[in-house]
């Protein structure tokens, strides 16, 4: 309960760090060697309870193409990430973001296993909007940072309103 209680504080604070960074999520280049791989398009699921599945498996339902143009201020290498968004593998690029963030935050440095609100100022924009990218394309806009700032929103006023 505790680390989805810090990783759901994380993406938070991530959602309004995206906001007012004013970062652009748009496009991706996609090299000619790109590989192809099976995609899962049923991802309502998650979609819906906001909670990621504890594993997932790969789904053989089209095929696309894997983005090589993945931009890292830091020299994180997202290609990982975008391969398990494409197959799928949906608690497994959970996981990997989160790892992530941890490490380009500078949380890890600091011993710590979560991203605090004083280390989101560390993030670069640049990483932050490529993982954007990579869940709002592979989810056909369920799932990403934007997403979460909408629904949060969302339920916000909504909770303003039942009172």
């Amino acid at each position: 309960f505790c680390k989805m209680v810090k990783l759901s504080v994380s993406i938070l604070v991530l959602s309004w760090a995206l906001c007012h960074c004013n970062v652009l999520v748009n496009g991706f280049g996609v090299s000619p060697t790109s590989t192809k791989r099976d995609a899962v398009v049923s991802m309502a699921s998650m979609a819906s309870s906001g909670v990621p599945p504890v594993s997932s498996d790969a789904s053989d339902t089209e095929d696309v193409e894997i983005p090589t143009n993945l931009p890292s201020d830091c020299g994180m290498d997202y290609i990982p990430l975008a391969t398990m968004l494409a197959t799928g593998q949906l608690a497994e690029a959970d996981q990997f973001t989160r790892d992530a963030l941890i490490v380009i935050s500078g949380a890890k440095d600091k011993k710590r296993d979560f991203v605090y609100f004083t280390d989101v100022k560390n993030i670069p924009s640049t990483d932050l909007a490529t993982i954007e990218r990579l869940w709002n394309q592979f989810s056909g806009g369920k799932f990403g940072y934007s997403v979460q700032k909408v629904r949060t929103h969302v339920n916000s006023i909504a909770a303003f309103l039942s009172r």
